[in-house]
């Protein structure tokens, strides 16, 4: 066996590959399992990963596992709602950077608990944590008055809060914030600040009550208290980061037909359309998310936007299909010639979505080391080895 049998593990050199997925369906969220949500190939899940996969539906296993399903899958929704405010000298590139990057280490904390990989999994729910409060502080800073800021942090690293001062800076500047009780912001404010300080011991020196040995009783296996300790844990922090993002994004509440006013192009993020909706209601519950709809309803930020797109003009059956004409052209979809509009709006939605990914993560420099030349590597190795 060469190295050529290792190529479909391994990006191809100078390759840049973001995938999106879409969809759109009327009624209830489709019911995938977690490793499907997560893009895993089913073929790349171990053993233990199919045999939790493999049990009755109403078991406590699948209950818990569920439930982080409907926790990630409503979080990442709120990237279908992001705009671009438009600033003078401010690049649309890396905009959203830090929430795209939280998705990253969310996924991988879920990907590694279905590998089994318990104590990676805690420890990446750290910088989900860090990554998901940051994108909403310099949402809460930047928005109105421009993103110079943001920029200068993400160039040069200077700016960055520590996390209490931004959860607690944050979350009551936000556009829904106005709309909830304020004890309800201030209970959220110190669920954060809690879950964070437990997310810590993970990152830093366990105590012995903490340590993931403890709990499992040995290394090499989990004990069952691993098992649901890690998806309730998770599982909460998301749903508590997702009631934040609701605060930044209210209109995710708020649902329209897109397609009506603006067929198969239009603004960036801005409004929701059902499938957005459906994914927080399935998380919330529906008794949860009317009372939410109901104290954000007469924000200002709501009422704004939904009277904004009101007075957009209501497109005809002919000047839908126009637009579809021009972006699958624009885009250079592989099968511009589908009449279903369900299917179109779903090729749109994961043509929008991986176009987001790639627009967040930008970054052309170099890595390090590429820079190195070959002929050197010699001596940099003996000068590692040389004490």
């Amino acid at each position: 066996m060469g190295p050529d049998n290792l190529d479909e593990h391994f990006q191809a050199e100078g390759e840049f590959r973001f995938i999106g997925l879409g969809e759109h369906f009327h009624d209830t969220p489709p019911d995938v399992p977690l490793w499907q949500l997560l893009l895993v190939p089913e073929n790349d899940l171990k053993k233990f990963a199919r045999d939790v996969a493999a049990e009755p539906a109403d078991s406590v296993y699948q209950s818990e596992l569920t439930r982080l399903r409907n926790a990630v899958a409503a979080y990442t929704q709120f990237q279908d709602v992001m705009a671009i405010a438009a600033h003078p000298g401010d690049p649309v590139e890396n905009r959203h950077y830090c929430y795209f990057q939280s998705l990253v280490y969310l996924r991988e904390s879920a990907v590694s608990f279905l590998d089994k990989n318990v104590l990676a999994a805690f420890t990446l729910m750290r910088p989900f944590l860090e990554l998901s409060v940051l994108h909403l502080y310099w949402f809460a800073r930047c928005e109105l008055s421009g993103y110079k800021p943001f920029y200068q942090w993400l160039e040069i690293g200077a700016g960055k809060p520590p996390f209490r001062n931004a959860v607690e800076q944050t979350l009551p500047q936000l556009p829904g914030s106005e709309g909830v009780p304020t004890d309800r912001v201030a209970r959220l404010v110190e669920t954060l600040l809690h879950i964070y300080k437990g997310a810590s011991a993970y990152n830093h020196s366990p105590g012995l009550d903490e340590s993931i040995v403890t709990v499992s009783r040995g290394i090499e296996r989990m004990s069952r208290d691993t098992f649901f300790f890690y998806l309730i844990w998770a599982s909460a922090l998301v749903t508590q980061i997702t009631f934040s993002y609701i605060l930044a994004y209210p209109m995710i509440l708020f649902p329209v037909s897109r397609v009506t006013k603006f067929g198969f192009g239009g603004p960036i993020g801005m409004f929701s359309e059902h499938q957005q909706f459906a994914y927080i209601e399935r998380l919330l519950g529906r008794e949860s998310t009317s009372r939410l709809r109901e104290s954000l309803r007469n924000s200002p930020h709501v009422v704004a936007l939904l009277d904004q797109f009101e007075s957009w003009p209501t497109l005809s059956r002919s000047e839908i299909e126009q637009s579809w004409d021009r972006e699958s052209r624009h885009r250079k979809w592989r099968e511009p010639n589908h009449v279903a509009l369900d299917h179109r709006l779903a090729m749109k939605h994961g043509s929008d979505r991986s176009m987001h990914l790639a627009m967040n993560n930008l970054y052309l420099e170099p890595p390090p080391g590429h820079d190195i030349p070959e002929e050197a590597l010699p001596e940099l190795d003996k000068l590692m080895r040389d004490w």
